[in-house]
């Protein structure tokens, strides 16, 4: 049986006092949330970032007693949760479980009360982990849960061999602060935290899924407040507008943008003949619908690459440039920013163009001991002013907003999850700023309708795991 919260609070003193709700009819807080899902063997956290999910979960997890506890998360979270669990109370028994192959053999596996891995080492090393801790009880966290949403995923695979539903011995938190980026996404987390609702994704689209096209892409939903309710069964939803009212709300400043006439033409012959001849001889083939799809997004700020020509500038350049200035990045009485981009190419020129100012990056050429470290250092070293984040790589769970209010969308955000959680590494508790997030949208190009599908996702996906207010409203202003 689990712990009372109370129980769980005078064994293991956190370093703070979990917040309590100002009107806990209306809506939960910290130690409401916790207390609500103790009983239960397993629990969604769906907590906006910055509204504590860390927290509640691990006092959540405190309560269910089990005799090891396992957390994945991103790898540019490791050190955070170890000093987090350090901070509580009876918690500082921690292994990070990462390295190389003989390194990771050598660790003490299963030997420690809490251990701290990435998902990519749990599929990696699955059968050695299972082996490990299968004859124990044992309680597991996902941290930044999206990666498990596609149960047909090795991601969802592993967890859910790892943690069956086994009330008497196993427990299983997923924790996310944006959990769909479209409605079915719901069935994946329904299969890990209440199993039974849906007995296969064959009875979730009979019951939910209203219109397909010619290509059996859904087109309609329905019954989309049932799919909420069997969404929160065992889960929890905390908005920041309601638990952090003392927060700033960030000023969106969209900044419409033209690309120069030869750069236009050069987007448009590639849209219409979906090849180009380089100057240097070399061709670029977009004649697939995901080659053309992925080419136009790249152009915009990759003329050089497209055209062949060494020193054609993007005029997204100028575009960091303004915001660089307008916000006196470089002084260090200022706030640092962080430069959201989407491809390698992209993040591998704008580092190249900031790399007299220092900036350092995290995104999939880099490292993940790498990213690690640069996270570390655009948090603690005051020289670090500019960071380049793919928001895939490093925009889970990282907290910037003691030294960052300033955010650049140099390339359009093409998913609200993506969106949320950029904004959500400044935007979140401490930041003491109006966070400022620019949007550079090129006119003419395919920015303006990534970035219009986005809302519009925002809009449906709300209908099913709830939101203050719409993306829309809240961009524009509304």
């Amino acid at each position: 049986m689990a712990k009372p919260i109370a129980q769980v609070l005078a064994e293991h003193p956190l370093p703070f006092s979990l917040r309590h709700s100002e009107e806990p009819d209306v809506f939960l807080d910290q130690y409401e949330a916790v207390e609500s899902l103790e009983d239960y063997s397993r629990a969604g956290f769906y907590a906006e970032v910055g509204t504590g999910k860390t927290a509640m979960s691990t006092v959540w997890a405190l309560g269910q007693d089990r005799d090891r506890n396992i957390v994945t998360m991103p790898p540019v979270l490791l050190l955070q949760w170890q000093r987090w669990l350090k901070s509580v109370g009876g918690c500082d028994d921690v292994l990070i479980y990462r390295g190389t192959p003989k390194q990771r053999k050598e660790l003490p596996l299963g030997q420690h009360k809490w251990t701290l891995m990435t998902i990519g080492i749990l599929k990696k090393d699955f059968a050695r982990i299972k082996e490990t801790f299968s004859k124990r009880s044992r309680c597991g966290i996902v941290d930044e849960a999206t990666c498990v949403k596609n149960p047909g995923t090795g991601n969802h695979k592993a967890v859910a061999e790892l943690f069956p539903y086994d009330p008497d011995n196993v427990s299983l938190a997923l924790l996310t602060g944006t959990p769909l980026s479209k409605p079915d996404d719901t069935y994946g987390y329904c299969k890990l935290i209440s199993p039974t609702v849906y007995r296969s994704k064959g009875q979730f689209d009979n019951i939910h899924v209203d219109k397909l096209d010619y290509f059996g892409k859904v087109t309609g939903w329905k019954n989309l407040d049932l799919m909420k309710s069997n969404l929160m069964l065992h889960s929890i939803r905390l908005l920041k507008a309601q638990v952090l009212k003392h927060l700033k709300h960030p000023n969106y400043i969209l900044i419409p943008y033209e690309l120069a006439d030869e750069h236009i033409a050069l987007y448009n012959q590639l849209a219409e003949e979906q090849l180009l001849e380089l100057e240097n001889g070399g061709k670029i083939d977009a004649t697939s619908a995901s080659k053309l799809y992925n080419a136009l997004q790249q152009i915009v700020c990759n003329w050089d690459h497209f055209s062949g020509v060494d020193d054609a500038r993007a005029n997204a350049y100028d575009l960091i440039d303004y915001v660089m200035d307008e916000a006196g990045v470089m002084d260090p009485a200022n706030s640092k920013l962080i430069i959201a981009t989407y491809f390698k190419i992209t993040s591998r020129a704008v580092l190249h163009y900031l790399q007299e100012f220092g900036a350092i990056g995290i995104y999939g050429e880099i490292s993940a001991k790498q990213q690690e470290i640069n996270s570390e250092r655009f948090k603690n070293d005051p020289t670090a002013r500019i960071l380049v984040m793919q928001p895939a790589s490093g925009g889970f769970g990282s907290d910037y907003q003691h030294v960052c209010s300033e955010v650049l969308f140099l390339e359009a955000p093409r998913l609200p999850i993506h969106f949320n959680q950029i904004v959500g590494r400044v935007y979140r508790d401490g930041q003491p700023f109006v966070p400022n997030v620019h949007v550079g949208i090129a006119q003419g190009t395919i920015q303006q309708a990534l970035f219009a599908d986005m809302l519009h996702s925002d809009e449906l996906i709300n209908k099913v795991q709830g939101s203050f207010k719409n993306l829309r409203d809240v961009v524009y202003g509304r």
